[in-house]
Parts: structure tokens; C-alpha cells; sequence
């Protein structure tokens, strides 16, 4: 820093400030609901926060990129898709054969 890039270097901070402030406050209260990690597992906090985080990104490509522009023209909503795929899981039977759905666990070791 010296006195000819310090106001460059404040905007470059602020820009970085509102990109993370936006971003943390939309997983927050935008419908993530991204709460504080109760988990005594350092891995498992990091992972759910990063889950969080790719979820964020998949919404904001969706909603903003072409990938939504897309969607809006195949289908209404995002709500007549989701629709549409539990309509098509309960309409398909479930084969005889298969074995049933077991159980997931998560061991507190």
C-alpha cells in the first residue's frame, strides 16, 4: 500500500465486503437456512458449509444465468417442475424384486 493505490485498494475491499455480506446474508435468510454447525466433527461442519455453498451457486446460475433462461422456456416455474418430478416418482411403481431401502447412520464416534 503506499499513497497512490490506497483508494483503488479501499475499493477492491469494499467490492470483496458486499460480495461476501450479500452472499452470507442470502444463504442466512434467503431461503438456505444456513445456521450455525452444532458438530463436534471439524470435517462434517466444513462439508455442510460447503454443500451450502454449491447450493447457492446452482440457485444464482439459475436464476440469473442462462441456464435459467433455459428452464423459464422448457417449463412455467420452478414449482411446475417439482411438481412434475414428485408426480412422476408416485406414479411409478416399485419393482418386487428390489430389495427395501435401508437405513443411513452416522456414527457419533
Amino acid at each position: 500500500m503506499d499513497r497512490d493505490n490506497c483508494l483503488a485498494r479501499a475499493a477492491d475491499g469494499r467490492l470483496r465486503w458486499r460480495c461476501e455480506n450479500e452472499g452470507f446474508n442470502t444463504l442466512k435468510n434467503g431461503g438456505f437456512a444456513l445456521e450455525h454447525v452444532y458438530s463436534r466433527n471439524e470435517n462434517a461442519s466444513k462439508c455442510y458449509v460447503l454443500l451450502m455453498l454449491l447450493a447457492h451457486i446452482v440457485q444464482q446460475l439459475v436464476a440469473r444465468g442462462r441456464l435459467g433462461a433455459a428452464f423459464d422456456e422448457t417449463l412455467d416455474t420452478c414449482k411446475a417442475y417439482g411438481k412434475r418430478m414428485l408426480a412422476a416418482l408416485l406414479n411409478i411403481p416399485p419393482d418386487p424384486g428390489r430389495a427395501p431401502p435401508g437405513q443411513i447412520r452416522l456414527s457419533t464416534a
